[in-house]
């Protein structure tokens, strides 16, 4: 088994009414352990893919502290002020997270 590197977990999104992506919730990694749910928005989650932390989507082990399920690593492309967000294979002109819930 390889073990990943996981800077952090995406367990819920909420698009925008133009499909992209304005909040996610999840957990971030500090040292060795992880944060309680938190909520980033599109600027920080830009900000962190940029220096290149290892976002992953997935959800919590329950009663496994920071044990996590995890499914595909998060990915932007596009230049400055049209960044796409993914996971998986890349939707034309708008962010795709599928398999993860809204709330």
């Amino acid at each position: 088994m390889v073990a990943r590197r996981i800077d952090g977990v995406i367990e819920a999104v909420r698009y925008d009414e133009k499909g992209r992506i304005c909040k996610v919730r999840g957990y971030l990694r500090h040292g060795r352990v992880f944060t309680d749910l938190v909520m980033i928005d599109r600027a920080e989650l830009l900000r962190r893919l940029k220096a290149r932390q290892r976002i992953w989507t997935g959800c919590r082990k329950q009663y496994l502290a920071s044990t996590f399920d995890v499914n595909n690593l998060l990915q932007f492309s596009g230049k400055r002020d049209h960044e796409l967000l993914y996971s998986g294979q890349p939707v034309p002109d708008q962010d795709a997270l599928p398999g993860v819930p809204l709330f």
